[in-house]
Formats: C-alpha cells, structure tokens, sequence
C-alpha cells in the first residue's frame, strides 16, 4: 500500500511539472502573438530608452499604434486588425536643436495582426531601406554665390573639421570630400555626413589651378563670406531636414 501511494505521489508530481512546463511555453508563444516587439540599440549597440516606436496600419488610415521603449530598450504594441510596418524615431536634443531622427528596422518587411519582432538600431549614417529615401546622415547643400565664376562645384573640395562631439556624444573624424559629378545623387551636394557642429573650409581644384574659396551660411544672407565657418545642421528649413544650405564665392 505504502508503494502504491509512493507511486501516485510521483505520478502527481510529474504531471504537476510537465503542465508548468506547458504553461510557460504557452505563455512565451502568447506573449508575441498579435504584438509588434522587438528592441531597440544606440550606435553603440547598447539598450536604447525612449524610443518611439509607430506600427503603420497599411490597412486603415489614420490607425498608428505607438510605443516607447523601456529601460532594456524593448517595446511591446498590441495589434488590431491589418497589415502594418514599423518604423522608430528618437527627439534628440543637441545644441539647442531638436532634431528628429529615424532608427534603421534590422528589416523592413511588413506583417500581419499576427505578430512581428521588429529590431531598430541608431546610425548616423548609412542609405535608407525599402520605400524610404534619404540618408541617416545629415546633407549639405552647394550654392554658388551671385559673383562667383566657378560653375564646376565638383572640383571644390571640402574639410569638414569636428567642433566637439557628434549627436551621439562620439568622437568625429575630419571629412574631407568633394560634391558629386553632374547628373547624380550628389551633385553640388555633400550626402550623408555624421551630423555634428563642423568648421568648413574649402579649396577649389581645377584643372590648372587652386584657390582658397570662401563660404556663408544660405539662410543668413546678410553675413560675410569667410574662409573657416562654422556650421550646425538644421533639423529643418524650406527645402530639407537635418541639413546646411552654404554659398560659396572666390
């Protein structure tokens, strides 16, 4: 008798553990099902708090659902009925500017009231996937000034010198790039550039000469065209968002 009730015993337990066993793994199964989660990362790859994230309803309009990451840098948004996208943005603060910026989606691939893990990490430059367009990078724009007789901006060549850290508290690298050739993405541009505050200087390449050009900011129109200026991108002006619209003259 006291082996029999030895066995019961044993049997109870086993079947006690084997449906905690199932517990948890129902619970693990539900806790993504019809949720969008994922985590989000700073450009150093660590947990990045206060994220927004928005799951676009491609399905109906005007139906976003958002979320904010917490301390571990992860989000959690119930889903209703439709098909959706992710997408995640961070306000950041940076010499008296707020600046708006968009996380990279490790994919870009839409999903369904199903469910998603949808992962997002910070880059401070790099080519936007998918249907977006852009750069993370900010952009500077190339003008020529009303007196200036150069025409051929790709020959001006450009030393982007860092003036304390980047938007991500990094340390910057000089940059020294010209603008694009005719007829491209870049042309009289300067494309995807670690936003940060840089000193700017420039020199003109030609064929048979070289000559030290000047510069001013395009939205200040009444200062001076000097040879070192400081610029700070614009979260946003007429024409473009995180970015600084220069003129140049000889």
């Amino acid at each position: 008798m006291r082996q029999l009730t030895i066995y019961f015993i044993l049997l109870l337990i086993q079947g006690l553990t084997a449906c905690e066993r199932e517990e948890i793994n129902e619970n693990d199964s539900a806790s993504t099902e019809g949720f969008a989660t994922g985590k989000v990362t700073d450009t150093h790859g660590r947990p990045f708090p206060g994220v927004e994230v928005i799951v676009d309803n491609l399905y109906l309009y005007d139906a976003n659902a958002l979320g904010t990451t917490n301390d571990k840098g992860e989000y959690k948004i119930e889903l209703g009925f439709g098909t959706f996208r992710a997408y995640a943005r961070y306000m950041k603060q940076y010499n008296g500017k707020e600046y708006a910026l968009e996380l990279h989606p490790e994919t870009d691939e839409g999903f369904t009231q199903e469910g998603a893990v949808r992962n997002f990490q910070w880059k401070l430059t790099g080519k936007k996937p998918g249907t977006s367009s852009g750069y993370y990078g900010g952009l500077i724009e190339i003008n020529k000034g009303v007196n200036s007789q150069i025409y051929d901006t790709e020959n001006i060549e450009f030393t982007l010198t860092p003036v304390g850290p980047l938007i991500d508290g990094s340390e910057g690298e000089v940059i020294i790039r010209k603008p694009g050739q005719p007829a491209t993405e870049s042309y009289s541009k300067l494309l995807d550039l670690p936003i940060g505050k840089y000193n700017i200087s420039a020199v003109y390449k030609g064929a048979s000469e070289e000559l030290p050009i000047k510069l001013k900011n395009f939205e200040n129109q009444n200062s001076e065209y000097v040879s070192n200026l400081v610029i700070d991108f614009e979260p946003q002006t007429s024409s473009c968002f995180n970015c600084v619209n220069l003129l140049y003259n000889e």
